[in-house]
């Protein structure tokens, strides 16, 4: 009713909050499902809105068996034939699941961020259309740029024409299904820099290709260690002669 009392609870509220399906609810009010929070709002914004209106629908947060529960919340007012409030009916529907997805799904979403941006590796996302989506924090200190400057503009300006077009083999290949690696020279003013780079697409849930990951890491200092070690092998350790 208007003023908080309960007069019916449906089988499987009864369930939910360990009333017999018989039992009386002359001592029910809605206040015992409501935290103080939840109330203040039902009585500023809900019930207004609700006698208004007709309805109100949202989200809020309410107590059954003990539990507090996420719930997508209906309100309805009803008016007798004298266009008087008669009572007021709340529909709720579980959503707790839904809520505890949605908090998983974000804290992956917050973990694979925090690897991203704290990884040597630089990282770059691109949508199927070829503009930046996201790219991390060590490939926007190698560009010196910014993250959100550069959100929904070309891979290609990003690159600028000597780096992209030796990638854009890569990223097409990618958007194409494939992965495909590579090593490039590093196209900034430090010469002699190498990169070994690996684009391969993003792929949504369903399987769609959305876009394209490219993850690039400078390799120069191994390589170079690689060709001493080699030249090693083949020169005397004294002489430096050839074996």
């Amino acid at each position: 009713r208007e003023n908080g009392e309960v007069s019916y609870l449906n089988p499987i509220a009864r369930e939910r909050i360990g009333v017999p399906p018989d039992a009386p609810l002359d001592q029910t009010r809605i206040e015992q499902f409501l935290s103080d929070e939840q109330i203040d709002r039902y009585r500023r914004e809900v019930l207004p809105t609700a006698i208004r209106n007709g309805h109100w629908r949202g989200r809020a947060q309410v107590r059954l068996g003990g539990v507090s529960l996420p719930v997508d919340c209906t309100v309805l007012a009803h008016r007798d034939f004298r266009g008087r409030i008669e009572t007021v009916s709340l529909i709720m529907r579980d959503v707790s699941a839904q809520v505890q997805a949605l908090r998983e799904r974000e804290r992956s979403e917050a973990m694979l961020l925090a690897v991203a941006h704290t990884a040597r590796a630089q990282f770059l996302v691109g949508d199927t259309a070829g503009r930046v989506i996201f790219f991390n924090a060590a490939f926007a200190q190698h560009r010196r740029v910014e993250l959100s400057d550069w959100e929904g503009r070309p891979l290609a300006e990003l690159f600028g024409d000597q780096d992209y077009a030796a990638r854009a083999g890569l990223i097409a290949a990618a958007l194409a299904g494939e992965t495909r690696r590579a090593d490039l020279a590093d196209g900034d003013a430090r010469a002699g820099r190498s990169l070994e780079v690996q684009y391969a697409p993003l792929r949504v849930q369903s399987g769609n290709i959305e876009g394209v990951i490219g993850i690039e890491l400078d390799v120069t200092d191994a390589r170079q260690e690689e060709a001493r070690l080699r030249l090693a092998s083949q020169t005397d350790a004294l002489t430096q002669l050839l074996n």
